[in-house]
């Protein structure tokens, strides 16, 4: 658990926190002072993900949310399961009764995750598995109900739910993938780029238009995308970059209007040159490392 963890969001998450604020401003609140709580209710979330904070007096601990809190949030122990969702204020958590108060030592993970470092695979893993389990189901009102019920509930005609054995610190094992050979440079530079790019895209103040803005951020899943692919020393990789490599260029270059300042394009074309002249070296199929040993047991 460390700040970096405060920084992931879903996809869901930010669409659901969206239609639960949006609404607000309906009923007179000003969208500045909509984004002014949801700005210090994330940096009060953020801070949360720490070990180096025990615990607060004690009644603070009993009305806000704490380090300590949330960390039983994030645990895969079974009585931390789905606990403590409190982002600001504890009391809502213990008059609702999803409250715990952090004894055990935290294990951190989750059952029968996506394995893989693919943002698809991690942003809908869940609700594919809630949609197979929706198809096979018989009846209709059920194929409904999945999608609402506890995580242990079973639709009617399907085989009874069976208790995930208790993932402890002795018997956790995390996913780990076999990547391309040098690769770690060549994934640094690349997230580096995307950062910037991403600061770039939200800040304010930026020249891009709205569509440009769009576009860049389907570059940035495409990178992302292809980031994992590397990771995980996929097929389809080569190609998928080589297009990305192709195309997320001229859009910087068109975006910034950088066809006419040389320095900028020079660099620019330089990178994704040298890119490619990478790809096509060390992440063709046939490059592809042994994977048989993809799982990495933690002790």
């Amino acid at each position: 658990m460390n700040l970096m963890v405060g920084l992931r969001a879903s996809i869901t998450q930010r669409l659901m926190s969206f239609f639960f604020f949006w609404p607000l401003t309906l009923i007179g609140f000003e969208p500045f002072d909509i984004y002014m709580m949801t700005g210090v209710h994330l940096f009060i979330g953020y801070w949360h993900h720490t070990e180096v904070i025990p615990k607060f007096w004690r009644w603070i601990e009993y009305v806000f949310n704490t380090p300590s809190h949330h960390r039983v949030h994030h645990g895969v122990n079974l009585k931390y399961l789905d606990k403590n969702y409190a982002e600001f204020l504890i009391i809502w958590d213990r008059i609702f009764g999803t409250f715990e108060e952090e004894t055990d030592k935290v294990v951190y993970g989750m059952y029968n995750g996506p394995k893989s470092w693919n943002p698809i695979k991690i942003n809908f893993h869940y609700y594919m598995t809630l949609w197979e389990t929706a198809v096979k189901a018989p009846y209709w009102w059920d194929k409904i109900r999945i999608w609402f019920m506890p995580l242990t509930w079973q639709p009617r005609g399907l085989p009874e739910y069976v208790p995930n054995e208790e993932i402890t610190l002795e018997n956790q094992v995390r996913y780990q993938s076999v990547m391309f050979e040098h690769s770690k440079a060549y994934l640094i530079i690349h997230l580096l780029i995307c950062l910037g790019m991403m600061l770039f895209i939200i800040n304010g103040d930026s020249s891009w238009t709205t569509f440009e803005r769009w576009i860049g951020a389907a570059f940035l899943w495409h990178t992302i995308v292809n980031l994992s692919g590397i990771l995980e020393s996929q097929t389809w990789l080569f190609v998928s970059e080589i297009t990305r490599l192709i195309f997320m260029p001229i859009g910087i270059i068109l975006f910034n209007d950088w066809h006419t300042e040389p320095l900028y394009l020079g660099i620019t074309l330089g990178i994704a040159l040298l890119s490619a002249f990478w790809t096509t070296s060390y992440f063709k199929p046939d490059q592809i490392p042994s994977k048989e040993e993809p799982i990495l047991e933690v002790k």
